[in-house]
């Protein structure tokens, strides 16, 4: 199971983003390589929404 401090042990930020992420990692027994190109995923989507914010 991924909690909130796996996250943050892997040196992202928390936010809103962190419950949808956490629940969906963990309803999929996502571990590892498949873990992490998940969270690289959502990484890239919040990054896109906060630019798209900043126009």
């Amino acid at each position: 199971m991924t909690t909130g401090k796996d996250l943050l042990a892997l040196g992202f930020k928390s936010g809103e983003w962190f419950k949808d992420a956490l629940a969906h990692l963990n309803a999929h027994g996502l571990e590892g390589a498949a873990r992490l190109a998940y969270l690289d995923t959502v990484k890239q989507q919040n990054i896109d929404a906060v630019q798209l914010s900043m126009r």
